[in-house]
C-alpha cells in the first residue's frame, strides 16, 4: 500500500477516535440533563468507547504495519469504513448539539421533544451497533 494512503488512514482513524472521545464527554453531560434517557445514553457511551478504542488501535496498527499489506482492497475498505464512521459521527454530533442546548419550550413541547429525542437516540444507537458489527468483521478479515 502506498505511503500516502497509509498516512491518510492513520490520520483519519486517529481523528475519528478523537471525535468519539468528544462525543462520549457530551453524552455524559446529557445524562445529567436527561435522567429519563440514562440507560440509552449509557449504552451509546459504551458503544462509542468500543469504537473509539478500535479506531485508535487501527490507527496505531496502520502506522506500524500496513506496509506489509499489498492488498489495495484492504486500504479501500479501511477508507470506506472511516468515511462511514465520519458520517455517523457527524449526525450524532449534530443531534447532540441540539439535545445539549438550553430548552426554552413549553412543558408540553419539552415532553414531546423528549419522546422524539429517545427515538433519535435509539436510531443513533442502531447506527453505532452497525459500525461495531462492521468493524468486527473488518478486523476479522484483516487477521485472515
Amino acid at each position: 500500500m502506498d505511503p500516502i494512503s497509509i498516512i491518510t488512514i492513520v490520520g483519519a482513524a486517529s481523528g475519528l477516535a478523537f471525535k468519539f472521545g468528544k462525543v462520549i464527554h457530551t453524552l455524559y453531560e446529557l445524562i445529567e440533563k436527561h435522567k429519563h434517557a440514562e440507560i440509552t445514553i449509557m449504552s451509546i457511551i459504551q458503544e462509542c468507547r468500543t469504537i473509539e478504542l478500535a479506531w485508535s488501535r487501527i490507527g496505531r496498527w496502520a502506522a506500524n504495519g500496513l506496509n506489509d499489506y499489498d492488498d489495495e482492497q484492504l486500504g479501500e475498505r479501511l477508507q470506506l469504513s472511516l468515511y462511514s464512521g465520519q458520517l455517523v459521527m457527524a449526525e450524532l454530533e449534530k443531534d447532540l448539539t441540539s439535545f445539549h442546548g438550553k430548552s426554552q419550550h413549553s412543558k408540553f413541547r419539552r415532553k414531546a421533544k423528549i419522546v422524539w429525542s429517545e427515538r433519535l437516540l435509539q436510531d443513533h444507537q442502531n447506527r453505532l451497533r452497525g459500525q461495531v458489527c462492521a468493524m468486527i468483521l473488518l478486523l476479522d478479515v484483516i487477521q485472515l
